[in-house]
C-alpha cells in the first residue's frame, strides 16, 4: 500500500483529469461525468483506508472532496451535476455515520432526487 501523501497526489491528479464540460447535451454524458466524479471520491476513501483514519476523518474527506467538486462543476455551469454531487456527498456521509453510530442520521440541506421532485408535482 502506498503512502497517504502519494495516495492524495494520485487522487488529486485524477480529479484534475476529469473535468466536466459545460453545456454537455449528449445523452448519458451527465451520468458518465457523475459516475466519474463519484468514483473519484470512492477511490479517495479506499486510498485512505488505514487503521489510524477514523470515520470522522472519512466524513471530513467526503465533505471536502465533494465541496471541491461542486465548486468546479458550478464554475463550468454544470448546475445539474453540482446538485447530483451534493446529494451523493450527503448520502455517503449518512452511510459513514450509520456505520459509526448504528443509525442513519437525517441530514439537513439534502437536495431532492428526481424521484422526489416527480412525486411532489
Amino acid at each position: 500500500m502506498s503512502s497517504a501523501k502519494e495516495s492524495l497526489r494520485r487522487w488529486k491528479r485524477g480529479l484534475e483529469r476529469s473535468r466536466p464540460e459545460a453545456g454537455s447535451d449528449r445523452p448519458g454524458q451527465a451520468d458518465r461525468a457523475f459516475r466519474l466524479l463519484a468514483g473519484e471520491v470512492e477511490e479517495g476513501l479506499r486510498d485512505i483506508d488505514f487503521d489510524e483514519v477514523t470515520t470522522e476523518d472519512r466524513i471530513t474527506f467526503v465533505e471536502c472532496a465533494v465541496a471541491w467538486q461542486v465548486r468546479r462543476t458550478l464554475r463550468r455551469g454544470r448546475f445539474d451535476l453540482a446538485l447530483r454531487l451534493q446529494r451523493f456527498g450527503t448520502e455517503r456521509i449518512a452511510q459513514l455515520c450509520e456505520s459509526l453510530h448504528g443509525w442513519r442520521p437525517v441530514l439537513g440541506g439534502q437536495v431532492p432526487s428526481d424521484r422526489d421532485v416527480e412525486s411532489s408535482g
